[in-house]
């Protein structure tokens, strides 16, 4: 199953990751802090794409922030990639399937799209290691998507980061991190020891 393949916390509530679940398909697993503390448990709910197929590796990224879950799914659509968010019910976490569906804009097969996925209150990126700026193949980006005030919905509107300097196999965005209005995102370039790229305000 490859459960922890990918982990995220916030406060009492932990998900992991399953890219290989069910042929590779993937699934995510919801673990809620119980009233008498951590011990050893089984999920509190499974996470799923209502469109999922063999091979799709939904799982292999995770993030959470409150309660909203993204998972992301590089294999996705027959390639081209898809990130999934989970908004927690008002009852509390149970299995369910996504709440709304990210895609990249102008998507192109095996640019893994969903190889990484952050969030942090009303935005989420998602990485895009494979992408091709320019002629520079590899060279990677980041997509930054903001919950619209009626929450989360499908979606291909998103705002793309590239890094200024970047270059053929960069793969930058391969992982990402966001807190706040600051996002983080690594290259590990090639032809370098590597870089972090930083935007903000």
């Amino acid at each position: 199953n490859y459960l922890g393949n990918s982990v995220a916390t916030n406060g009492k509530t932990v998900v992991a990751g399953a890219n290989g679940h069910n042929n590779f398909q993937g699934a995510a697993y919801v673990f809620a802090e119980p009233g008498g503390g951590w011990g050893n448990m089984t999920q509190t709910a499974e996470l799923t794409s209502s469109d999922g197929r063999g091979s799709d590796g939904f799982g292999f990224s995770s993030a959470i922030s409150g309660n909203t879950v993204v998972e992301g799914a590089a294999n996705a659509r027959r390639g081209n990639g898809a990130a999934y968010v989970f908004a927690k019910p008002a009852g509390g976490w149970s299995s369910m399937t996504q709440t709304a569906e990210l895609l990249a804009p102008n998507a192109v097969q095996f640019d893994g799209f969903g190889q990484s996925a952050g969030i942090s209150g009303n935005a989420i990126v998602i990485g895009a290691p494979g992408v091709t700026v320019g002629s520079n193949q590899l060279q990677g980006a980041a997509y930054v998507f903001v919950k619209p005030v009626t929450g989360w919905k499908n979606s291909s509107r998103a705002m793309e980061l590239t890094a200024s300097d970047g270059a053929a196999s960069d793969n930058f965005a391969v992982s990402v991190a966001i807190s706040g209005s600051t996002f983080a995102g690594g290259a590990p370039k090639s032809a370098t020891p590597g870089s972090a790229y930083v935007y903000g305000p």
